[in-house]
């Protein structure tokens, strides 16, 4: 973290040199570049037409990795555990422990529910990676 801002710091710093050090034509020549640049993305036509075997790959992509979390940092990690602990403990079915969670190993099975009776909340669990169902009030 500190050495991101230390980066982004001296590359501030180092931009404002070398713009302080350049002629006026040079700086004229930029600001065409760059008004040219911006009014590039606003000529584009339509939108993007993908085939099916592109849709095919990007859907394959698209699960991939979206199923997958990536920890950045042993904070990050902590953060990911104590949101996901809970989930596991409390609202995971384990196949070991005859589809209850742990929190019920030491009870009996709960009796079966006519679940078309009843209207389902959905929760999400980090961020959407796992979901929680459970009958709303």
């Amino acid at each position: 973290m500190i050495f991101s801002v230390v980066y982004m710091l001296a590359r501030c710093l180092l931009g404002c040199l070398m713009v302080r050090g350049r002629r006026e034509a040079s700086k004229d020549a930029e600001l065409l570049a760059l008004r040219h640049e911006n009014a590039v993305p606003s000529r584009q036509v339509g939108r993007v037409r993908y085939r099916p075997g592109d849709r095919l790959w990007l859907a394959a992509l698209s699960r991939l990795i979206l199923d997958q979390m990536l920890i950045v940092s042993e904070h990050h990690l902590r953060r990911v555990l104590t949101e996901y602990l809970p989930h596991y403990n409390d609202a995971r079915p384990h196949r070991s422990l005859g589809q209850l969670t742990p929190a019920q190993a030491d009870t009996h099975p709960p009796e079966p529910v006519n679940l078309a009776e009843f209207r389902i909340r959905r929760k999400q669990v980090l961020g959407g990676l796992t979901h929680e169902y459970h009958i709303a009030a």
